[in-house]
């Protein structure tokens, strides 16, 4: 036989056996909830009560509540406009005259609480024999807001300005214009998110990004899932991009690089079995990806502020093209157990969890037939659960995965789990010296890469995880994190403007290219300190503005030395309460980080 046909056949065995891997794990990992869900059916309808809804009142109150504000906020709430009831109306999953479950009230008052121009949204239902009056209560929030950041320290400086409403003319629409400077870049960027375009469930967001070192363009159309309640959803995506991509090293840039993203999909999925305790969803849809790279001109280096004597110029760093194009499929179960808390994330805001459990799996087989480079299959898995410990504590972790498979066996794959813990401690004192409303938080995430596509690296920094370092200080193929914060919640609408607290924190992580006892043994890196915690609970999203002071415990890579003071102003915390895939989607928790776009 031929040298070159054992070859061939070698990778085919390795292909085959990586299929076999994949789907023995997939069995492994669906079966128990294909099981539990073919069992708990009947059980959950049999458990279920439907009810006619015979009257809706909505209630909607001022921001300042029953309250008669003092100058200058009686003028600020005279000029606020009322969000419409019509607007409320259209976040109920229900109208007069269909009939509910408890679960449809509960999922109803959930969606009304992530709507950030609100706050105390609750619904109270009154039950007569077979009917339900319902009477559903919110209240408005200045929604026009400043969105400020500022970090420095180490040398480089990270600014934010901006202004978002997040509520105009009172009609739920949002509009965010945004200026941000970070590392040499650039950005002006405008959005509008409008999540019932003519009064419907259809949704519309746009957003357009002009940089200094390009410009990006991204849309979203479509009926997506408010809740597990839904039966079905479809959305439109596109995304253009034609910027600057960056390679760092200790915190600066080693190698960039001209970038051209295109991505456009469509997806149509189906729901059922009971919502309450045992949802599936299956998707179908058609993606079509694809990413050109180039050298950088001489302009990218003005533009960026780099020298390019500085930088690396060697051709094996450029990423290679890539195009997919084909079929996608989706499987989920999910299992849901919400609990609602407060003085987690957002002070007094009240937050719904879910603690339950949930799996996905998504397929993209792209072949060469329909446009891709190569024949190809990209899968992302990922499994959550999460368990409630008592009143005031709560549990979130996952595992996810991801991988590229073609004839030359698997590419660009990540391995990655993550943890969230959180104790509500409540009040305590010292004698009758009040120390606060204690909130114990702790999160963990670790994030392990196999031969990655050439643009995509890990980071670590003051800006997601390690504050007493420079943004990007630490980069590689391997990244964990580990974070504490002691948040203390000390004072509640101050002057009926503010809340305030603080937060004592300790950060540990690190990035390294080298293998993973390298990164636990030698790049682990540390810091602590303390911050300042200011949320304003009539802004929309009880936004909360932080200012912290970190100390790293070790030099760095990035010129940092071991006590050296950074000071951080930024808005929102450096971690919060939900689990990645929860924040920007499964797929995109294992698929869409590591990139520089």
């Amino acid at each position: 036989m031929c040298l070159h046909c054992k070859v061939k056949g070698n990778r085919a065995n390795i292909v085959r056996a990586g299929l076999r891997a994949i789907l023995m794990f997939l069995m492994l990992f669906f079966l128990p909830e294909v099981l539990l869900g073919a069992i708990s059916p009947a059980l959950a309808h049999n458990s279920v009560e439907k009810l006619m809804v015979r009257s809706i009142r909505v209630e909607i109150r001022p921001i300042f509540g029953g309250q008669q504000p003092v100058q200058p906020f009686s003028t600020v709430q005279s000029i606020k406009i009322s969000t419409k009831e019509s607007v409320i109306r259209q976040h109920l999953l229900f109208k007069e005259g269909d009939e509910v479950t408890q679960f449809d009230i509960d999922e109803s008052t959930r969606i009304l609480r992530t709507q950030k121009y609100l706050r105390g949204a609750r619904i109270i239902s009154h039950v007569e024999d077979q009917f339900v009056d319902v009477v559903v209560i919110v209240q408005d929030t200045w929604s026009t807001i400043p969105l400020l950041s500022y970090a420095f320290g180490g040398g480089n400086e990270h600014k934010t300005f901006g202004v978002e409403e997040s509520n105009l003319a009172g009609w739920g629409k949002r509009l965010e214009v945004l200026y941000d400077e970070d590392i040499g870049r650039k950005s002006l960027d405008a959005l509008w998110h409008d999540p019932h375009l003519w009064g419907s469930n259809l949704e519309l967001l746009t957003g357009v990004f002009d940089r200094n070192d390009g410009e990006i363009y991204m849309g979203r159309f479509g009926e997506p899932f408010r809740s597990l309640a839904e039966k079905n959803s479809w959305l439109v995506d596109a995304f253009q991009g034609h910027v600057v991509g960056r390679l760092f090293r200790d915190g600066e840039e080693k190698y960039i690089f001209r970038r051209r993203d295109s991505l456009y999909g469509f997806s149509y999925s189906l729901a059922t079995g009971p919502p309450q305790t045992n949802r599936r969803r299956i998707s179908i849809g058609y993606r079509y990806d694809r990413n050109l790279f180039g050298p950088a001109r001489p302009k990218d280096y003005t533009d960026l502020g780099l020298t390019a004597a500085d930088i690396d110029h060697s051709p094996e760093l450029l990423p290679k093209d890539r195009r997919y194009s084909g079929p996608t499929f989706g499987y989920s179960v999910i299992s849901p157990h919400f609990i609602s808390m407060n003085y987690i994330d957002r002070f007094e805001r009240i937050q719904d969890f879910d603690v339950g459990r949930a799996s996905d799996v998504i397929l993209h087989y792209a072949p060469k037939a329909l446009g891709s480079l190569k024949d190809t299959l990209l899968l992302s898995m990922n499994h959550r659960r999460g368990v409630a410990c008592g009143p005031g504590a709560f549990i979130n972790a996952e595992v996810g995965a991801a991988s590229g498979i073609d004839h030359d066996g698997f590419f660009n794959t990540l391995l990655r789990a993550e943890f969230k813990r959180y104790d509500v401690i409540g009040q305590l004192y010292l004698g009758d010296f009040f120390l606060g409303r204690h909130t114990l938080a702790y999160s963990y995430y670790i994030d392990y890469g196999i031969d990655l596509d050439r643009d995509r690296q890990f980071l670590v920094g003051g800006n997601n995880a390690l504050r007493g370092y420079d943004v990007a200080a630490f980069s590689g193929n391997k990244r964990m994190a580990l974070n504490f914060e002691n948040r203390i919640h000390l004072i509640d609408d101050l002057w009926q403007v503010m809340s305030v607290g603080v937060a004592f924190f300790a950060d540990l992580g690190g990035a390294t290219e080298q293998s993973i006892g390298d990164l636990l043994v030698e790049r682990v890196y540390s810091d602590m300190g303390v911050g300042l915690r200011l949320a304003f609970p009539r802004v929309s999203g009880s936004r909360v503005f932080r200012i912290d002071l970190a100390v790293p415990m070790r030099a760095g890579p990035d010129g940092t030395e071991a006590g050296d003071l950074r000071i951080l102003f930024s808005g929102g915390q450096l971690f919060s309460s939900g689990l990645r895939s929860q924040a920007i989607g499964v797929e995109a928790a294992s698929v869409g980080i590591g990139f520089d776009r």
